[in-house]
C-alpha cells in the first residue's frame, strides 16, 4: 500500500512546463497595475517628506538644546540613534535617523527639542 502511495506521489510531481503567451490585453493590465503601484508609492514618499518638513519647521519655530545620551544604535535599513534626555523633571527616550554612524552607545550629543512638545527632536550631527 505504501509503495502505491509513493508511486502516485512521484507521478503527480512530474509536471511539464507550460508555455505562457502574453496577450496585448494582459500586458496592458500589468502595465496599469505597475503605474498604479508606482503612483501610490510616489504619493507615500511625498506625504512622508512633507510631514517630516512640517515637523522640522514646528521644532525650529521654538526650540532649545539639551545634552542627550545615546542609549541604542540600529543599522537596520538606516542608521538610527535612540537618545535619552531630560527636560524639566521628565526623561524622554526618542529615536531618529542620522547620517553619521561613528557614534557609540553611551556617547553624549547635543540635540534640539521642541519647547512645546519635548518629545519632538532633531539630531543634527553636522
Amino acid at each position: 500500500m505504501k509503495k502505491k502511495k509513493n508511486e502516485a506521489a512521484k507521478a503527480t510531481l512530474k509536471l511539464k512546463p507550460v508555455k505562457v503567451e502574453w496577450t496585448t490585453r494582459g500586458v496592458l493590465k500589468l502595465l496599469i497595475a505597475f503605474i498604479i503601484l508606482f503612483g501610490a508609492f510616489a504619493l507615500f514618499l511625498e506625504y512622508s517628506w512633507k510631514s517630516n518638513k512640517k515637523e522640522v519647521k514646528f521644532i525650529e519655530s521654538d526650540y532649545s538644546y539639551v545634552k542627550a545620551k545615546i542609549t541604542n544604535k540600529s543599522t537596520y535599513k538606516t542608521w538610527t540613534l535612540t537618545v535619552a534626555y531630560k527636560v524639566g523633571d521628565k526623561t524622554y527616550k526618542e529615536s531618529e535617523a542620522v547620517r553619521n554612524n561613528s557614534l557609540k552607545i553611551g556617547d553624549s550629543i547635543w540635540i534640539k527639542y521642541s519647547n512645546t512638545k519635548p518629545n519632538l527632536i532633531i539630531i543634527d550631527l553636522q
